[in-house]
């Protein structure tokens, strides 16, 4: 099974309003997929908000690129 890495969308809230549209991704791919959606917090201090390390974190089935 592949994986499909979808990122919420930036900004307050993001999270709960990809919400919906991940649920739809989900039925229309049925079982072929699988899709990681992981809650992503910002953080103000870090030039990326925080998130390459985040992303890097997630329990995925295959290599993640790592961007410095």
């Amino acid at each position: 099974m592949k994986t499909i890495l979808f990122i919420q969308g930036g900004g307050n809230g993001g999270y709960e309003a990809d919400k919906k549209l991940v649920a739809s991704l989900k039925n229309a791919l049925e079982k072929k997929y699988e899709i990681a959606y992981s809650e992503i917090q910002s953080k103000e201090t870090e030039s990326d908000y925080g998130w390459t390390k985040q992303i890097c974190k997630l329990p995925l089935k295959s290599n993640c690129l790592k961007v410095e």
